[in-house]
């Protein structure tokens, strides 16, 4: 039974911009780091790879030694990256389709989700801006903004079984927050359900519904 893997040292960061420093942010400064690269095919290349910067990177910056010169690799046929920080913790980057639990359609695109927690059954996931916090060796999740026109947003998703693509369970500032399709996404565990829809868990616990869904399939 694979243990529950959860990214360890992830903070969640607001970051004030003005539309120029915004769009500059975009801009990957990440470091290389060792891990592989799962293709759709299944082929796979090891060595060090650029930590991806947002979702919808194009794509992927790889060597195959540390002094190597960089190769691009077309995201659109990537299945999974893994990242190994050189202090030794372990991320995994999932290239799914996204989609509703309530509608059939699922993206045409595919983004790379940075897995949260995960077990046999369910993955958990979050997308946003990645950036690597070099003095603790993990990665933040980032929300940029402007002042006045939006607000901070991460999207959290969730991928059951075969894990062909994630659904939206939650969204900050979505109309209806955790509570919205609750019996749905988390039906496996009524009780959970029942602690969502009185209020009693709500967008703010995140990190306790991920820890007792995940105690509840276990074994599934």
């Amino acid at each position: 039974m694979k243990n529950t893997i959860t990214a360890l040292g992830i903070t969640f960061l607001f970051l004030l911009f003005s539309n120029n420093a915004q769009a500059q942010f975009n801009v990957n400064t990440n470091p290389f780091w060792e891990g592989e690269i799962v293709m759709l095919d299944g082929r796979i290349k090891t060595g060090y790879i650029q930590v991806p910067a947002i979702a919808a990177e194009k794509k992927i910056s790889y060597k195959e030694t540390k002094g190597s010169s960089a190769e691009s690799v077309d995201r659109k046929e990537i299945a999974r990256i893994k990242v190994i920080s050189e202090n030794g913790n372990h991320f995994y980057f999932d290239n799914l389709p996204i989609g509703s639990v309530t509608k059939d359609k699922v993206s045409k695109k595919r983004y790379l989700l940075l897995t949260h927690a995960s077990n046999n059954f369910v993955s958990f996931y979050v997308m946003s801006q990645y950036k690597v916090n070099k003095r603790s060796g993990t990665i933040d999740f980032v929300s940029s903004y402007v002042q006045g026109k939006d607000i901070p947003t991460f999207s959290y998703y969730m991928s059951k079984g075969d894990k062909t693509d994630a659904k939206l369970y939650y969204m900050t500032k979505q109309l209806g927050g955790i509570k919205k399709d609750a019996e749905l996404h988390f039906k496996e565990d009524p009780e959970l359900v029942k602690l969502i829809e009185n209020k009693e868990l709500k967008g703010d616990d995140i990190s306790e519904i991920i820890k007792r869904f995940l105690e509840t399939t276990q074994a599934m």
